[in-house]
């Protein structure tokens, strides 16, 4: 059904689109094409987004409050960069077809490999327009407002915790011989995780 819409919304003709059965892409190479694909079912709301499916969420309002969005028609929380794995747009026709901006994008979108189309390809674009003034786009001037599991503090397991606020607190360990009177951590608030 996925590729059924990509093709009617996008107008994209993909031959052979599937690959034994499945997508031969990554969807989330199409996640700046949501706007279009799935139209009818966000046409009642003033932005969407895309984002990965194992995310945990801290109090988002404290990041992308309305007045924020009222200035903008592309938010991300990576520093100058679309990112993946959440940004917002603008639910309105240009920017619902922003992807189209993207040299090749057609191309891009059928062919039977990764394309690091939606943070890459999607962010020259996006800067580009912006620096003409074409698009509204904001994002977090100093670091991104999220964190990966990869990362040594997360080792081997994830070190988060929620505030009963619904703060989502990134903890940091602290060398407690040092320090050991200390609780033997300190933290920063996240977005996500």
């Amino acid at each position: 059904e996925y590729d059924a819409l990509m093709l009617k919304y996008c107008g994209v003709s993909a031959d052979n689109h599937l690959v034994d059965g499945v997508p031969a892409k990554l969807v989330s190479d199409h996640y700046v094409a949501w706007g279009q694909i799935f139209q009818d079912y966000i046409r009642d709301f003033d932005f969407w987004a895309f984002t990965n499916w194992d995310v945990v969420y801290g109090r988002l309002d404290h990041y992308v409050p309305d007045s924020l969005l009222e200035t903008c028609d592309v938010w991300s929380d990576d520093v100058n960069a679309i990112n993946g794995i959440f940004t917002l747009m603008r639910n309105d026709e240009k920017t619902n077809n922003l992807f189209r901006h993207v040299p090749s994008w057609e191309q891009c979108f059928t062919m039977h490999k990764p394309m690091q189309f939606d943070e890459v390809r999607m962010t020259y674009a996006i800067r580009k327009l912006a620096a003409e003034g074409q698009v509204r786009f904001k994002y977090p001037p100093y670091w991104g407002h999220h964190s990966y599991d990869r990362l040594i503090q997360h080792q081997p397991k994830p070190n988060l915790y929620f505030e009963s606020d619904g703060a989502l607190i990134e903890r940091f360990e602290d060398n407690r011989a040092c320090f050991p009177n200390t609780k033997g951590h300190y933290g920063r608030e996240i977005m996500m995780f």
